[in-house]
Order: C-alpha cells, then sequence, then structure tokens
C-alpha cells in the first residue's frame, strides 16, 4: 500500500509519504498490514510535531502492532492515538482466527513509559483476556486521560484486571468499557476499586447497557462524582 502512495506522488520525501513535519497522522481503512507498520514506525520516531495518529480499521494485527509500539512509546509528541477495529489478538469479534496476545502487551508496555499520550482508542478489538495487563500499565502512566475499549469482547475477568487502573490512574477521566460482557462480576470489582480509592479522578465511565444499574456500581460513582451510562 505503502509503495502506491510514493509512485502516486512524487513530491513526497519519504516511502511513508510523510514530509517530516506532520501535526496529525490519518490511515484509516488503509488496508495497512503489518509490514507497512514496520515501515511507519521509524518514521513515527523522529516527527516532533505529531500530535495525532489514526490506524483504525486496517489489518494490523498482533505483529503490526508490536512494530507500533517502540515508536508509540518513544514519541514525545504523541497525544491521541487510536488502533481501533485491528484484530491487535488476531482474532475477530467472533474468536475467528490464532489468539495472539503479544501485541497488547507491547501496546500496555508503551503505556507505562510515554509521557505523552492522552487518549487511546483501542474499540472492535477482541482482546479478551488482556485486562491485566492493561491494568498494570495504567497504573504507571500519568498521562493518559481517556481510553475506549468498547466492544473489545471483555469479559468479567477484564473488568476485574481494569478496576485497579481505572480506580488508581492518576489522570484517566474517561474510561468506555462498552459493547462487552464485564457483567456483575466485572462492574463489582469496579465500584470496590472506586469506593476504596479517595484520590480517583475518573469523570466518567461507560458500561454495558443495563450495568448503569448496578446497585454498587451506581453508588460509588456517585461516591466519587463519575458520569455513569450504559451504552447498548
Amino acid at each position: 500500500m505503502l509503495l502506491k502512495v510514493m509512485q502516486e506522488h512524487t513530491n513526497l520525501s519519504t516511502l511513508c509519504g510523510f514530509k517530516g513535519d506532520e501535526t496529525s497522522i490519518d490511515f484509516c481503512n488503509e488496508g495497512l498490514l503489518p509490514v507497512d507498520a514496520m515501515l511507519i514506525a521509524p518514521e513515527i520516531r523522529v516527527m516532533a510535531s505529531l500530535t495525532s495518529a489514526d490506524f483504525s480499521q486496517n489489518q494490523l494485527g498482533p505483529e503490526g502492532v508490536k512494530a507500533l509500539a517502540p515508536a508509540l512509546a518513544a514519541s514525545a509528541s504523541l497525544t491521541s492515538v487510536s488502533l481501533a477495529d485491528n484484530r491487535l489478538c488476531g482474532v475477530d469479534g467472533d474468536g475467528n482466527g490464532t489468539y495472539d496476545a503479544t501485541g497488547i502487551k507491547a501496546i500496555a508496555d508503551a503505556l507505562r513509559v510515554n509521557a505523552s499520550l492522552t487518549s487511546l482508542s483501542l474499540r472492535e478489538n477482541n482482546i479478551k483476556g488482556t485486562g491485566e495487563a492493561l491494568w498494570e500499565a495504567l497504573k504507571n502512566n500519568s498521562c493518559i486521560k481517556t481510553l475506549d475499549l468498547c466492544l473489545c469482547s471483555l469479559g468479567p475477568e477484564d473488568g476485574t484486571g481494569l478496576a485497579g487502573g481505572i480506580a488508581v490512574s492518576a489522570s484517566l477521566t474517561e474510561v468506555y468499557i462498552c459493547g462487552n460482557n464485564i457483567r456483575n462480576g466485572g462492574a463489582e470489582a469496579i465500584a470496590n476499586a472506586l469506593k476504596a480509592n479517595d484520590s480517583c479522578v475518573l469523570k466518567k465511565l461507560a458500561v454495558d447497557l443495563g450495568l448503569e444499574d448496578h446497585e454498587g456500581l451506581k453508588s460509588a460513582c456517585q461516591l466519587r462524582g463519575v458520569e455513569l451510562e450504559g451504552v447498548e
């Protein structure tokens, strides 16, 4: 895909089509494959003005996101990244494909050290079973404010894993985990984590439709001043 871009636009200075002074790059639905991510990653590292990167609706998979993760970790300017709908764990919403969590773990590692990213979207990726890795990353990140994990096939165990990170994060103000299956167990874990943390900065939590009526979660959100929303 990137070679075609270079051939069609002869004024571009790199194979990826960058001039170096971009503030945003948008590769949404461009058919990117892992090899494209490998070409893009080194250039992101040296784009000092880049604040927004959209890689949504491609086919990056675990290998592609592993290629991008170190560049995202090293960037001192990126504030918003979307990796939505990329089969980041190698499987679709129905579980078709070969599950591989190494890409999400690479993103989690990037979150631990990145000092600029404030918004991250991983929505519409089947990342079931990775809640704990993301939780550990959130505990150590003091920048990210908005996290979108809607339609990620998350189960109760992921809700439990994420609970600690959501509650103790020093920066996270908006979390979207609707369109999943965290059920009462995940909701209860989040509620308990919120109640236990007097310094919680969370302001908005979007959950599966119906969980906004979960008594424990509703009570915890009221206690901490969190807007609780149920989304279908």
